[in-house]
């Protein structure tokens, strides 16, 4: 990150913590991940603490929500005493800092896969087809036994309706990349898609959306937290399942 924008980002915190003393003791560094948003890693030092935080900038054709709405499901979860990262600052005008943005707090551990990278993979791959399940079925026995209500107050709270958190997302998602190609089977997927929908659940569970392992957090061989909640929300568990299953057999 160049200096300007460090300077810019270090008068933020200063006005969030009102603490014109507040320095970087480890300046904005780029993490690897983020492939629909830069990522950057730092510590700021306030108030006599060294906080580790992590900077996730939005692309330019994010929809407006976004930060909020990661910030309300992350602030939930934290609120029900669930290792995800609380959010600090929630950034949604894209006249600040070159577009919307969120700071959030950065938990410790390492992901469990390392990255997709060929050598990063390759390394991994022994511990994936090992480990890798069972840590699944923990995260999943963990994440979908939280009580959605805290998640739902601080949607609330941020003026985001219940509606906007539901699965339906991912089918909204899918569907516009998907029409980019074009073409019979293309149309075919997506009718069949519109038409199988999982119907709406009494008793939903809060869903991570992107539940493979490099969002798993791993910290002396036991589950230290998720991070990357972009695709999360409220709704049929079994979406995580059948993602995290999609994504191993690819």
């Amino acid at each position: 990150m160049n200096s300007d924008r460090s300077a810019q980002l270090l008068h933020l915190l200063r006005v969030h913590f009102n603490d014109v003393e507040a320095t970087f003791s480890s300046r904005p560094k780029r993490l690897s991940g983020g492939i629909f948003s830069e990522v950057y890693g730092f510590r700021i030092s306030t108030g006599g603490c060294d906080r580790p935080m992590v900077l996730r900038l939005y692309a330019a054709d994010t929809d407006p929500i976004q930060p909020r709405l990661e910030q309300a499901i992350q602030d939930g979860l934290a609120d029900a005493h669930f290792s995800a990262p609380r959010v600090i600052i929630a950034e949604c005008d894209s006249d600040q800092f070159g577009g919307m943005f969120v700071v959030m707090e950065r938990l410790p551990g390492r992901g469990f896969l390392r990255g997709v990278r060929w050598d990063e993979f390759v390394a991994d791959f022994p511990k994936v087809c090992i480990r890798w399940p069972g840590v699944l079925v923990e995260v999943a026995e963990r994440l979908h036994q939280v009580d959605p209500a805290p998640v739902l107050a601080a949607a609330a709270k941020s003026g985001i309706e219940a509606s906007q958190l539901t699965a339906h997302r991912h089918i909204e998602f899918v569907a516009a990349n998907l029409a980019a190609f074009g073409g019979r089977r293309t149309d075919e997927a997506l009718a069949w898609m519109k038409e199988n929908e999982p119907a709406h659940l009494d008793a939903p569970s809060i869903i991570h959306g992107d539940l493979w392992p490099a969002n798993v957090l791993m910290r002396r061989g036991r589950l230290a937290g998720l991070v990357d909640w972009t695709m999360a929300g409220i709704g049929d568990p079994a979406l995580d399942l059948g993602f995290a299953c999609a994504g191993l057999a690819l």
